[in-house]
């Protein structure tokens, strides 16, 4: 009686060995079935990155820009002001003169 039982113990066991051993089989063969998924997921990653680096880059390069742009149109500021300044000299170098 006492073989018996763990005869049907054992096959028992061998059962459920075999059921979590095809569990495990079935769980590594839909993993394996995901990797080009991840793979898929991690180049859009990828590039979605070297875009937002393109964009960076761009926009670093714009704000260069616009900084370049507001001190030339200063310089352009104190060019005109300076270029009035002269031209109301002159006038009024030449308004002195009287012509007889």
């Amino acid at each position: 009686m006492g073989k018996e039982k763990f005869s049907q113990d054992m096959r028992a066991s061998v059962g459920e060995v075999r059921r979590v051993t095809q569990q495990l089989s079935d769980v590594m063969q839909q993993t394996q079935q995901l990797a080009p998924q991840f793979d898929d997921v991690l180049q859009g990653m990828q590039s979605q990155s070297t875009g937002a680096d393109q964009i960076a880059n761009t926009m670093r390069q714009l704000s260069e820009a616009s900084q370049q742009s507001a001190a030339a149109l200063k310089s352009t500021s104190e060019a005109v002001r300076l270029l009035e300044q002269a031209a109301e000299g002159l006038q009024s170098s030449v308004a002195r003169f009287t012509v007889e």
